[in-house]
């Protein structure tokens, strides 16, 4: 919802959805409502290696898609999500291997 509305993020390392040549999944598990009822789920997802979201977020600063902000004693930067989360999938598919 909040990427539809435009939205802003600070990011923090979330893995990102795209297709490279060393893409697999991995198996995961979480504690679900199903049917009322708390169970134990597995389910496959991508395996995010977060290794190059450093460079991906230079990048994408470089290009000036990201605004400085103050915050208390120091300054973060705020992203709008869907540019952001373009961007890296592109990004990803051009150089990840």
């Amino acid at each position: 919802a909040l990427m539809m509305r435009g939205g802003y993020i600070k990011p923090v390392g979330n893995g990102i959805f795209t297709l490279f040549p060393g893409k697999r999944l991995s198996r995961e598990h979480s504690a679900v409502m199903v049917d009322g009822r708390r169970q134990w789920v597995g389910y496959d997802t991508l395996y995010v290696d977060g290794e190059d979201f450093v460079q991906i977020g230079a990048a994408f600063e470089a290009q000036g898609g990201a605004q400085r902000v103050p915050l208390g004693n120091g300054e973060i930067r705020l992203m709008r999500q869907r540019p952001l989360v373009d961007f890296a999938v592109d990004w990803i598919e051009h150089n990840r291997k």
